[in-house]
């Protein structure tokens, strides 16, 4: 039996090399049995190979590596040079600990120099491969004598202490491997703790310089950054989830997870507030009357209100973002429309690529597209609800268009003689859907509520074109 058998996939030629030897054991022709739990579904094959598997005589068991309780985040370094940086690590570090009061807290790093460094400044010990006294120094971090500890990636396997509260990495991590297997010390207790990435914009550099491989590389940037396309950090559980268990239908932290620091923003919730509220309401904890001169029960009532508030925002913010989905989600679906005739498409036929007005199966549709395209653009009443008068598509969408900082939520034409991206689609689909008995019904009943016809193209485009409360 293997445990940790993910280190036989390091590619550090100096970590470990007796690791690199476990492939002779197949010589010996016996079951074998390798444990870990991080092993990315992309590495498995390589694991095989390295270990002399045949694939074929491989029976895998896995389960989701997720960490509920365990909350993400990615924070930039504030400074420009060397002390300005080590200087705000430190703060940093302080400030979390201060929340976690009788936790534990590990510092990552991946030099010695920098371990010796920040263990100095926070005054507590250092811990690396050919450090001195390794064994009482972690005893003493085991047994709560010293609540902090800094170290390189030496202090990780067969490390269970079940109250480490937080894990802190003051440089980028080398791989996302390497950042799974180090955060998930943390909260093994199943108690509320949290990972940091302290992430600095240039750090890069010497990363390439060791190097490093592209596609770890590539895996550690999305997860702090997001995708090379926009740079738009994700929900850090969907990358996680995505490298270790090869999930890819995950959207956000969900119902019973900490929520990572991208969608603690997206609900409007500011990190910085959240951990600073939390350490307030540590210190607050230490006495029966605060600052403000509230009791302890009034206190407690205060904070109730509080958390009542907090609650109505997000769940407000939580309506936001999922209405921001669903418009995604629709946007998604125009992608995969575009260019397809929807006459065509409803007969079953996806091989006819043509805008609706070139199409030959069906005149009556084609005339009343017409006939509607020029209702919309001579009554103008796209404009005013944020619907381009071309394609209407919504203006944010289309590419004509632009927002105008001179009126508050208002747009205007970018490049006049720029083709709009989704033109002809809207209208066409919608002329096909509404021939649609059950759509068409559902959609009379909204409009009789409201006193229009259906039959009405001009009632039809006015309740259509109605701006949403």
């Amino acid at each position: 039996m293997i445990d940790e058998c993910h280190v036989v996939l390091n590619e550090q030629r100096n970590f470990r090399r007796q690791m690199q030897q476990l492939r002779d054991l197949v010589n010996v022709k016996t079951q074998m049995v390798l444990l870990t739990t991080t092993l990315p579904p992309s590495k498995e094959k390589e694991l095989w190979r390295r270990m002399s598997f045949k694939e074929t005589k491989v029976m895998l068991f896995r389960a989701r590596t997720v960490r509920k309780n365990v909350k993400y985040q990615v924070v930039k370094v504030k400074g420009d040079d060397q002390e300005e940086e080590e200087e705000f690590i430190v703060q940093m570090v302080q400030r979390v600990m201060r929340g976690y009061a009788g936790g534990k807290s590990v510092v990552y790093c991946n030099s010695v120099r920098k371990v010796k460094k920040l263990a100095e400044a926070l005054n507590c010990e250092g811990y690396y491969h050919h450090a001195e006294q390794k064994d009482e120094k972690l005893k003493r971090f085991r047994d709560g004598e010293k609540r902090m500890i800094v170290a390189t990636s030496a202090l990780g396997l067969g490390i269970d202490i079940p109250d480490i509260r937080a894990i802190i990495h003051a440089d980028e991590p080398r791989s996302l491997l390497d950042y799974a297997q180090e955060s998930e010390r943390a909260g093994r207790d199943e108690l509320s703790s949290q990972v940091i990435v302290i992430w600095k914009e240039d750090g890069r550099e010497a990363m390439s310089a060791e190097g490093w491989r592209i596609e770890e590389m590539g895996w550690v940037t999305r997860f702090i950054k997001g995708d090379e396309d926009d740079m738009k950090a994700s929900c850090r559980r969907v990358v996680l989830d995505e490298y270790l268990d090869g999930r890819k239908d995950r959207r956000r932290c969900e119902e019973g997870e900490e929520q990572c620091d991208v969608c603690n923003e997206m609900m409007g919730l500011n990190e910085e507030e959240i951990v600073e509220d939390a350490v307030q309401e540590k210190e607050r904890r230490s006495s029966t009357q605060d600052e403000s001169g509230l009791n302890l029960m009034e206190r407690q009532e205060y904070n109730s209100q509080q958390h009542e508030r907090l609650s109505i925002r997000v769940g407000r913010n939580e309506q936001k973002r999922e209405e921001g989905e669903e418009a995604e989600e629709l946007l998604r679906e125009l992608e995969k429309m575009k260019g397809l005739c929807p006459v065509c498409t409803e007969n079953g036929s996806w091989s006819n690529v043509h805008p609706i007005f070139y199409c030959q199966e069906s005149d009556d549709a084609v005339a009343e597209y017409q006939t509607m395209k020029k209702l919309i653009r001579e009554c103008k009443m796209m404009k005013d609800f944020e619907g381009c008068t071309w394609c209407f598509v919504p203006q944010a969408w289309c590419n004509r268009w632009e927002e105008n900082e001179e009126e508050e939520g208002g747009w205007r034409l970018k490049v006049k003689e720029t083709k709009c991206k989704y033109t002809d689609m809207v209208l066409s689909w919608f002329l096909v859907f509404v021939q649609n008995a059950s759509f068409a019904e559902g959609l009379q009943d909204r409009m009789s509520e409201r006193g229009l016809n259906i039959k009405d193209q001009k009632e039809v485009l006015r309740y259509l074109g109605r701006r949403k409360k």
